[in-house]
């Protein structure tokens, strides 16, 4: 097995998490400081972005960015619970339905690997 085939170690769903933590909390940042020029809610937004685009660089280094990407899709359902709490934003089905449709179709992108089968394989 080589490795992209194998499931992800747990360093590397950590860092998949922890791209998701960054990218949340740096769109929370930038929504924040939007608006009023350059302050420290811009400045933290972008050097998040930074740090995010690293981590993220080195998880491409390891695994293909077609078994990866789907993950980074997690963020929108994020973003929304975020928006929800910290600017009283709206929620309506339209982004209830959204967000189930996201989820599933991460669902279905999203390599599993079972007994017997390769990752990303359909046992």
């Amino acid at each position: 097995m080589n490795k992209t085939q194998s499931p992800p170690a747990a360093w590397d769903v950590t860092s998949i998490l922890l791209v998701l933590i960054l990218i949340t909390t740096g769109q929370t940042m930038a929504k924040t400081g939007a608006g009023t020029g350059i302050n420290g809610f811009f400045i933290a937004s972008y050097a998040i972005f930074l740090v995010r685009g690293v981590l993220w660089s080195f998880i491409l280094k390891k695994h293909p960015v077609s078994r990866v990407y789907p993950y980074l899709s997690l963020s929108y359902p994020l973003i929304l619970v975020v928006s929800l709490i910290c600017f009283g934003e709206s929620l309506s089905a339209g982004k209830i339905a959204g967000t189930l449709l996201i989820l599933g179709g991460t669902a279905l992108m999203t390599p599993v690997s079972t007994p017997g089968s390769t990752a990303g394989e359909a046992s």
